[in-house]
């Protein structure tokens, strides 16, 4: 969904600057070769100035969207800090799998625990 919203913003952005630059430049009759050329160059040139911006885009929708992601690092290490502190298995086991589902959201998770060493 997220996409479809950027797409649509960056595509009625590119055809407002194409529509823009078309009216702007004069054109007299006769000059169909040049006004082919001059579309054909402003389309490169207005497709050529957006990649950046779409990329700039493209990183705010992420980070906007998809947080959890970026805060990775803050979850693992607030993860440890507690882990440190609990004594208990079960403790360790629910705050383990409560971080991972949050931090990556796995359709799936378990957790293998060793046998004690005899």
């Amino acid at each position: 969904m997220k996409r479809v919203a950027l797409l649509a913003a960056l595509g009625l952005t590119l055809l407002t600057a194409l529509v823009v630059v078309a009216v702007g430049l004069p054109s007299s009759p006769g000059e169909e070769a040049i006004d082919l050329l001059a579309v054909a160059g402003s389309t490169l040139l207005v497709a050529g100035l957006f990649t950046p911006v779409r990329r700039r885009v493209q990183r705010i929708v992420d980070r906007r969207f998809d947080r959890a992601r970026y805060d990775g690092e803050r979850m693992a290490s607030a993860c440890s800090v507690r882990m440190r502190d609990a004594i208990d298995l079960p403790t360790l086991t629910h705050d383990l799998d409560v971080t991972v589902r949050e931090a990556i959201a796995p359709s799936d998770l378990g957790l293998w625990l060793r046998g004690s060493a005899r």
